[in-house]
């Protein structure tokens, strides 16, 4: 694999770094060896502290690009009422959802493709696989938020994927595959949603493998264990429908 084309950042940065290490070398080619040890010291700090420059003005860059994503994902569609978090931003918006996020993956792939790993990566592939979905394309989206979930995400963004691709699996009619989705995000106690949605995608996945029994029990478990629920009413409904 050919190395990426490095950034005025890092050109500088390289420079920098060059310069240093001469010095630490000429010190340690002159006799009073005592100056090693608060060179190499000092050397560690400035080195420490370049590349943490080098770092920050990446990542600036990386969520300025992201900005363009985000900016799409929540531009209004012509003619539709507004969603509930939907952002409208003045001077964009879309014919029709399919252009909207065609225009989302596009902007996407362009941040991923110029930085493939920190928190704008992250942000800028959950956009992208909620487009994805939205166009239809579960195979994709599921293996867009997997590719997410295998990298380190902080506990509410991480349940908040989990939660998305348990529904994609679920939205594509992978049953097997949801219900699984659904057990382990209830397994995960710590996860910061409410765990009886969890319950209930997995009861729905259940019932369409004609698991009727196991689904009913889990149905009931929403209604007597989270009382109060907003997700206590399908839960009710479903147990009537199933008899």
């Amino acid at each position: 694999m050919s190395r990426h084309r490095l950034t005025r950042h890092e050109i500088k940065h390289d420079e920098f770094v060059s310069g240093v290490a001469r010095v630490a070398f000429w010190l340690e080619d002159h006799p009073r060896r005592v100056l090693v040890g608060a060179a190499v010291i000092v050397v560690g700090l400035l080195l420490g502290l370049g590349g943490h420059a080098v770092w920050r003005a990446r990542q600036e860059k990386a969520l300025a690009a992201f900005a363009e994503v985000d900016r799409r994902y929540h531009a209004p569609v012509k003619g539709e009422q507004d969603a509930v978090f939907q952002r409208p931003t003045p001077g964009v918006s879309y014919t029709s959802p399919e252009e909207k996020f065609r225009a989302v993956i596009e902007a996407a792939d362009s941040v991923l493709k110029r930085f493939g790993s920190g928190p704008a990566a992250r942000q800028t592939l959950y956009y992208k696989a909620l487009s994805l979905r939205a166009l239809g394309r579960y195979d994709e989206a599921t293996a867009t938020f997997n590719d997410l979930l295998g990298r380190r995400v902080p506990p509410l963004p991480r349940a908040l994927a989990q939660v998305a691709l348990a529904e994609t699996y679920e939205m594509a009619g992978r049953w097997g595959e949801a219900a699984s989705a659904y057990k382990s995000l209830f397994d995960a106690a710590s996860a910061p949603f409410p765990r009886e949605l969890a319950l209930l995608g997995e009861a729905r996945c259940l019932e369409h493998q004609q698991k009727v029994d196991e689904a009913r029990a889990l149905y009931r478990k929403v209604v007597e264990g989270y009382p109060g629920s907003p997700y206590v009413a399908e839960a009710e409904d479903r147990l009537r429908q199933a008899g």
